[in-house]
């Protein structure tokens, strides 16, 4: 990671994206591989290393026995500031995060979404040249999200910012790299751009397919043979990829550039030519569905390359 980069962690529950930030904080010690952060690395108790770290875990790590202004007066004047820098600090950053209203209120009494907005801006006033974000933006609403991501596009300046989510939006928003991980490894690695190229092409396409009951057919097996030759259709005539199969719901992919009106021009004719084609809808590919594709075969020991 580089000075001034946002890199994004995603995947599902239990990739080890929060076992991977507790490995470099130091709360879990790995079992083989080397931390290196600023130019330290991390062996046993290692000072530099740990300096250079600010961190926000998903639980918040805040004392809830003071107030949102108390908790960054503490950690700021842990940092080692001047007491005069650690009030005007202080008061800067609840002003970002915009917790005025809460500032002087306990943290047991606050929201979910307050809670983690003080724990981002309990990070990001650290001023590590590292900053490790586990979802900091759970249970916030929109307004409190905007927030964060405005403060820690704010403070990526002078940083390295590495951030976990599950909101595709945020991520795209936010991260210039994003890295998905399932089974504990790093599945694809690259810009979301580059990650959509490789791995869901240009468009998505929806196909919608009447059920048995209302479908212009005879009989199951006809109803299966429609079927057979619309598949055989998408995938040998027009080259599109399969990549997902529902009950009436096909998912594919165009792995080339088209027309939009020659794209519409193709599906009509589909339907005219098919009866069990009820309906289509055309997209363009999102990152989410790049996660829903690398994802799928988590369990693959081969990783994904970009």
């Amino acid at each position: 990671m580089r000075l001034g980069e946002c890199f994004g962690l995603v995947g599902v529950n239990g990739a080890g994206k929060s076992s991977i930030f507790k490995m470099m904080t130091g709360i879990e010690v790995p079992t083989r591989g080397a931390l290196f952060t600023n130019g330290y690395f991390k062996s046993g108790f290692s000072t530099n290393y740990l300096r250079s770290l600010g961190y926000c875990p998903q639980s918040s790590g805040l004392d809830v026995f003071l107030t949102g202004y108390e908790n960054l007066e503490l950690l700021l004047t842990l940092r080692g500031l001047e007491p005069s820098d650690v009030k005007s600090e202080a008061r800067k950053w609840i002003k970002i995060i915009g917790l005025e209203n809460y500032a002087h209120r306990v943290v047991s009494c606050y929201s979910g979404g307050c809670e983690r907005q003080l724990a981002a801006a309990a990070a990001l006033s650290r001023g590590g040249a590292v900053t490790l974000l586990d979802e900091p933006t759970t249970g916030a609403d929109v307004a409190a999200r905007r927030r964060v991501w405005a403060a820690l596009l704010r403070a990526r300046a002078h940083r390295a910012v590495v951030v976990t989510s599950h909101s595709m939006d945020e991520m795209e928003a936010l991260c210039g790299r994003i890295a998905i991980m399932a089974a504990g490894r790093v599945r694809a690695l690259g810009e979301p751009t580059a990650l959509r190229v490789a791995h869901t092409s240009g468009h998505a396409v929806t196909i919608k397919l009447a059920t048995l009951e209302t479908a212009d057919v005879a009989n199951d097996s006809e109803y299966k043979e429609n079927l057979s030759r619309l598949k055989e259709t998408l995938e040998e005539r027009l080259h599109w990829t399969l990549r997902d199969e529902h009950k009436t719901i096909l998912h594919y992919y165009i792995n080339y550039e088209i027309r939009y009106s020659n794209l519409f021009s193709e599906l009509e004719e589909l339907k005219t030519q098919f009866s069990i084609l009820k309906d289509y809808t055309v997209t363009e590919s999102t990152l989410e569905e790049v996660f829903l594709t690398v994802t799928r075969n988590m369990y693959n020991d081969d990783p994904t390359a970009v």
